[in-house]
C-alpha cells in the first residue's frame, strides 16, 4: 500500500527586516547548519507554538496504537512523510 501525502506551502515575504534581526536570523542558520528559509520557517513555528516534527511523529505513532494499522501500513506511512518532509512540493508533484 502507497500512502501519498499532501502538505500545503505557501511563499511569504516580509518586508521591513532591520540589519540587526536579519543578521541574528543568518547566525541563527548558520548555527544550525541549514539555510535561512529553514531557520526562520521553524522559528516561526516555534514562537507560534506550532509542534515540531517529532511531535508529529509521536501523534501518529499513538494514531497508529490506537487504529491497529499493521506494521507495514505504519512503515509505508513514515516512509511517505519522511519524503515529503525533505521533498520541495514541486518535485513531489511530478513523482506523483
Amino acid at each position: 500500500m502507497r500512502y501519498n501525502v499532501c502538505i500545503m506551502s505557501y511563499q511569504l515575504t516580509l518586508r521591513g527586516i532591520d540589519e540587526q534581526t536579519k543578521s541574528a536570523l543568518l547566525k541563527g542558520a548558520r548555527s544550525k547548519g541549514t539555510s535561512l528559509n529553514k531557520y526562520v520557517v521553524e522559528t516561526l513555528k516555534q514562537s507560534t507554538g506550532i509542534t515540531d516534527s517529532h511531535s508529529k511523529y509521536v501523534a501518529l505513532s499513538s494514531f497508529f496504537d490506537k487504529h491497529h494499522t499493521s506494521k507495514d501500513d505504519q512503515d509505508a506511512f513514515y516512509e511517505a512523510l519522511s519524503w515529503s518532509d525533505k521533498t520541495s512540493i514541486r518535485k513531489q508533484q511530478q513523482e506523483i
